[in-house]
């Protein structure tokens, strides 16, 4: 049973159900969680939330998908700094090819807002593999 969250959700069940599995959904939802849902992410600048992020090679079609619990602008502060160290794939792949770092909001774009949790999971894994 999933929660209905959106349609990523639906493409895994479409996909679930192809491999004739059966899929029921529930509602993830009450009239507080809808009245009060996501308000502090909406309300602020969107570096400033968390969710999962997609980062684009400027030299080549390399994008690298993830998901952080963290503010976008701390984790991309992050990858950065991996880039000095060599320890996260996207700076790897920069180091390997002689690319350098870019201003964040030239390189990164914000997918989906949303708290740290297993929505989160779900969403990622929906775009790394789309």
């Amino acid at each position: 049973m999933f929660a209905f969250v959106g349609k990523e959700v639906h493409h895994i069940s479409k996909f679930l159900k192809k491999q004739d599995l059966s899929v029921t959904h529930k509602p993830n939802s009450n009239i507080g969680r809808v009245l009060n849902r996501n308000n502090d992410i909406n309300k602020r600048p969107k570096y400033l939330n968390s969710g999962v992020y997609q980062l684009w090679c400027r030299d080549c079609s390399l994008v690298y998908t993830g998901q952080t619990g963290s503010q976008f602008h701390v984790r991309y502060k992050e990858h950065a700094l991996a880039f000095k160290k060599s320890i996260s794939a996207y700076a790897q792949h920069l180091l390997n090819n002689g690319y350098s770092v870019d201003h964040m909001e030239d390189v990164m774009d914000v997918i989906f807002t949303t708290h740290k949790g297993r929505h989160l999971d779900i969403v990622e894994m929906y775009y790394i593999k789309n």
